[in-house]
């Protein structure tokens, strides 16, 4: 089970303020969405809880420490020979916090039936 707790996170780019003294969590087997206009820090967050990002203040928890967590961006950019599959891969590699996490995203992606070009059985994406 994994639990996300976040408390007085705040987040600048500059003089603009994105993210003022945010708290909340997010407990097993809830599903959320991030809802608002464009530009009001729906992304921000969601790449300060996925470790993508570092808060200017406040303190994000993930728990048990062990747990991982995957961020895709929003708009990503796909090469003519590029699948899901690999451009998932590419993101866990570049997470800090996935780090040796390879082989379970591997397994996620299997299990979803998504495989690489040429792999097993499934949607070949």
């Amino acid at each position: 089970m994994v639990n996300l707790h976040f408390t007085g996170v705040s987040k600048s780019y500059g003089a603009r303020t994105v993210l003022e003294n945010i708290s909340g969590s997010i407990n097993p087997d809830d599903k959320i969405g991030l809802v608002g206009r464009n530009g009001v820090g729906k992304t921000t967050l969601a790449r300060l809880l996925a470790g993508r990002e570092a808060c200017d203040e406040g303190r994000i928890e993930v728990l048990p420490a062990k747990v991982k967590i995957l961020y895709l961006e929003q708009y990503p950019v796909f090469g003519e020979k590029d699948s899901v599959y690999g451009v998932v891969m590419q993101a866990a590699s570049e997470n800090p916090r996935l780090k040796d996490a390879g082989r379970e995203v591997e397994k996620t992606l299997n299990r979803l039936g998504i495989v690489p070009k040429g792999g097993a059985k499934g949607l070949i994406v």
